[in-house]
């Protein structure tokens, strides 16, 4: 029973210390997906949502990791959330303003977001002592937001047979991220909410990689791409 106690401890320090590389690795995920953009001059049919939502949870998740001390949390989301906004403004570079299948209108996204970050901005000093438990339930929300994000497209995957739109190295980090996070959040931490937004994460993400399996890049072709498009 001791041998296996020290089993699991020694895991749970192993989760810890790959947590943060983990977390960086999904920080970086997107860089792929913005550089086709960028070299094709066009969202294509990819989402905003994922990096809107990536820019509230960064910032959001910083200041929760200040208030409560923790360097693990703070240290990795504002260099997401520095990251964000280059993604952010990347997208909205090449995405027309009449799009309304981000899903939303880009519009919709610059004031939600923008909204979301001056309130998270002034809770600690309207809220006090509250603010680290008032941050904590925002952030459960917003980073569940952030893992269903690439399943936005949901209904265009099954419609067109193509998972195309669900960025796979996003995918494939959040997985890895999402188990290392609850297992840390959980048993070294003991912070629901850590262990609880990460684990809807990891249930959102082994979804999309199953979406991933089953269409792949589909039999989908330009031409029915933009008919589709022009539907939505």
């Amino acid at each position: 029973m001791a041998e296996l106690s020290t089993s699991v401890s020694k895991w749970v320090v192993l989760c810890g210390m790959l947590a943060p590389p983990a977390s960086m690795a999904v920080i970086l995920a997107p860089i792929p997906t913005i550089r086709k953009i960028i070299t094709e001059r066009s969202v294509m049919n990819f989402p905003l949502l994922p990096y809107s939502s990536m820019l509230a949870n960064s910032f959001l998740w910083t200041v929760y990791g200040l208030l409560v001390g923790q360097r693990k949390i703070w240290a990795t989301n504002s260099l997401g959330f520095i990251l964000s906004i280059y993604y952010f403004y990347q997208f909205q570079q090449f995405c027309p303003a009449h799009l309304t299948n981000l899903p939303g209108t880009l519009s919709q996204h610059i004031i939600g977001v923008t909204f979301f970050i001056i309130v998270t901005a002034l809770i600690p000093f309207l809220f006090g002592e509250k603010a680290p438990d008032l941050i904590g339930k925002a952030g459960v929300v917003i980073c569940s937001l952030l893992f269903f994000s690439p399943l936005s497209k949901l209904k265009s995957v099954i419609q067109m047979k193509s998972a195309r739109s669900i960025p796979l190295p996003f995918t494939i980090s959040c997985c890895i991220n999402c188990l290392l996070w609850t297992v840390v959040g959980y048993l070294q931490m003991d912070d629901f909410f850590v262990y609880f937004p990460n684990g809807v994460g990891l249930f959102f993400a082994l979804i999309q990689l199953l979406l991933r399996i089953m269409y792949g890049d589909g039999p989908l072709s330009s031409k029915n791409e933009t008919k589709y498009l022009n539907q939505v």
